[in-house]
């Protein structure tokens, strides 16, 4: 069996979960509760505030957090949950153990890609039904334009993708790694528990590591700055290069990591 064939049949197996779907469906969940908690205005009548693309950045960034705990969790039990069911050892005789984790890995992506485009269609779908998606504007003054803070949405959506996908190969390295479901979503989760105090020792070196790029509860993630960006905020702007910066990080660290984990289930028995 090809690897492509190999993802497809992980991809079916997957799909008849009614709890995978759930996680799947969940930032998107996420994302439609927060903008349409958000459908009445503030009382101060702060025209930056009632602009649409505010509870639109809430939504994605909301909705963002919650897809980056799903993809660790989905990461996490790929591989180890099969090693306690007995099946990845019959996995590793139709497709090679570098295979293996390769499909998984392809699994994973098309997995994110899929939760991606739903999260972001769907919150950008229910803020347009609710919201006027126009100008920031306050005091007559035009702040930003309605294509610049689309450009932001879009950008900030894109940015967001490589670091999903590194997260994700870096659970699913821990997955082929340990004995227990536990130990792996335990383990897959600490870098975001961590997250504030890490970066603070780190410093600014921290930018160069993708676990600061992910779209989560702090940070500086893109979607982490993108609520600020849309209320008009005039000292919270995407620096030049800054996206492409956090796209590259997440993208070259992403296929290190992959590089890993294919040699390391080539390494060791998968069962």
């Amino acid at each position: 069996m090809n690897l492509w064939n190999s993802t497809r049949a992980e991809l079916g197996r997957l799909s008849r979960r009614r709890a995978g779907w759930l996680l799947v469906l969940l930032p998107a969940l996420i994302a439609t509760l927060r903008i349409v908690g958000s459908t009445n205005p503030p009382a101060d009548g702060d025209e930056a505030s009632t602009n649409g693309f505010v509870p639109l950045a809430d939504g994605l960034h909301a909705g963002g957090a919650m897809l980056t705990l799903v993809v660790v969790l989905i990461g996490s039990l790929l591989v180890v949950r099969e090693r306690e069911s007995g099946s990845l050892g019959l996995a590793s005789l139709i497709c090679s153990r570098g295979g293996v984790f390769l499909s998984k890995m392809m699994t994973l992506s098309l997995i994110v890609l899929g939760m991606t485009i739903v999260w972001a269609g769907s919150a950008v779908a229910v803020a347009a039904s609710c919201f006027e998606l126009g100008p920031i504007v306050e005091d007559g003054f035009e702040m930003a334009t309605a294509q610049e803070l689309w450009r932001d949405v879009a950008f900030s959506v894109a940015a967001a993708l490589p670091s999903w996908i590194a997260i994700g190969s870096f659970s699913l390295l821990i997955s082929t790694s340990v004995s227990t479901t536990g130990a792996a979503v335990a383990i897959g989760l600490i870098p975001l528990v961590l997250f504030d105090f890490v970066q603070g020792l780190l410093g600014d070196s921290w930018r160069h590591v993708f676990f600061t790029h992910l779209p989560f509860l702090g940070g500086d993630s893109p979607l982490a700055m993108l609520p600020e960006i849309a209320r008009g905020y005039s000292d919270v702007f995407f620096e030049p290069g800054q996206l492409m910066h956090a796209s590259t990080v997440s993208l070259w660290q992403g296929a290190l990591l992959i590089g890993i984990g294919w040699w390391w289930t080539r390494k060791r028995t998968l069962a």
